[in-house]
């Protein structure tokens, strides 16, 4: 009984792969072929650096309030004034520049 099952399986698989190979021969189609086998266009684009500017880096001259006056025909002018703080900007490199590829055609 086990012999016959060996047989049956190994006539089975020698038909299969005949029906197979037989349709994979007798099929057509068609390829459409790139000119200097191009897959891709990209077009190069230049990313200038990227830096992290801080407006308010390094305290100079803290804010004030005071008094300015001045002389007019009239008299003595007392005026209350306020100084905003005063900063040196400082900057860090975040990312330096560099080109990339973009795919697609070039504008």
């Amino acid at each position: 009984m086990r012999g016959l099952g060996i047989i049956v399986i190994l006539a089975c698989a020698a038909g299969l792969s005949a029906i197979s190979m037989g349709s994979a021969m007798a099929g057509t189609y068609t390829e459409t072929v790139t000119p200097n086998n191009v897959l891709a266009t990209y077009c190069k684009h230049y990313v200038p650096e990227t830096d992290l500017v801080n407006t308010r880096g390094i305290l100079v001259q803290g804010a004030s309030i005071g008094w300015v006056t001045s002389v007019t025909p009239v008299g003595e002018v007392w005026e209350r004034v306020r100084t905003p703080p005063v900063y040196i900007q400082t900057r860090r490199l975040i990312e330096a520049d560099h080109y990339t590829l973009v795919p697609g055609p070039c504008p």
